[in-house]
Formats: structure tokens, C-alpha cells, sequence
């Protein structure tokens, strides 16, 4: 840690001391980005529970494949009729020629930009984590959370 080093003021920019501050700072710089990159994943993973807790029918017990199909679906496709409505909208209020889109909020393009990355892993890679929906305990887990 730099405030732990002594005399840190008054070391020669090309000292040992100097040379263990930037290191310091580097390191500190590193977990600093690592702990943003660790909670982004955490709030999108947070933000997909919290989708399908409330995309599953109320009366569903357990889930069957196709179920659990539809709701991912519908999960990743959420946002194609807003965009399609704001980009129609645009076009109708330029007489037909083609506009750009209305800009989005910070919060509205994160979300639609992690939706993307989410999209293109569970087509074309590894995919993303849900709980097992086809198991009644998981399914009431998700319920009471």
C-alpha cells in the first residue's frame, strides 16, 4: 500500500522507493478493475435471476424443456419491440426518411449491450447460468428470493 511507505514525498523519481510505489499503484489499479468487472458480472447475473423469477408462470411447480426455452427466449428478445417501436416512431417523425434511433440512457444501453454479449454466448458459446427450472426445490428457491 503507498500510505504504508515513508517518506514517500520525498523519494527520487528513479529510487527503489519510487519504483515500489508504482508498483502499488499498479496493483491497486489492477484490483480495483477487477472488483468493477467481478460486480458487473454479479448485477447481470442478479438481473437474469430476477427475470425469470418473474417471467415463470405463478402456477408452475416445475418447468419443462419447453418452458424453460420460452422464457429464455423471451429473455433474450425483450427489448426487440421497444427498439422496433422507437426506431418506426423515428421514421414516422422524419417523413420517411431514415433518422437515427432516440438515444438511450446510460442504464438502457449497458442493459441492451450486456443482453447482446448474453445473446451471442448462449447461441454461439458456452451459454449462460440458470438454476436447474425442471427441479421443484430450485423453482421454490427462486420464488421466496
Amino acid at each position: 500500500n503507498v500510505k504504508d511507505i515513508k517518506n514517500a514525498d520525498t523519494a527520487h523519481p528513479f529510487s527503489r522507493k519510487a519504483m515500489m510505489m508504482k508498483r502499488n499503484l499498479a496493483r491497486a489499479g489492477k484490483l480495483h478493475d477487477a472488483s468493477k468487472r467481478r460486480a458487473a458480472v454479479q448485477d447481470a447475473r442478479v438481473t437474469r435471476l430476477l427475470f425469470f423469477k418473474f417471467a415463470l408462470p405463478e402456477d408452475l411447480v416445475v418447468a419443462e424443456p419447453r418452458d424453460v426455452e420460452a422464457v429464455v427466449d423471451l429473455y433474450l428478445r425483450q427489448y426487440d419491440d421497444e427498439d422496433a417501436a422507437a426506431r418506426q416512431s423515428a421514421r414516422a417523425a422524419s417523413g420517411g426518411t431514415r433518422r437515427p434511433a432516440p438515444r438511450l440512457t446510460v442504464a438502457q444501453a449497458y442493459a441492451r449491450e450486456q443482453l447482446r454479449v448474453e445473446a451471442a454466448a448462449f447461441e454461439k458459446g458456452p451459454g449462460f447460468s440458470l438454476p436447474d427450472l425442471m427441479n421443484a426445490k430450485n423453482v421454490a428457491w427462486l420464488r421466496k428470493w
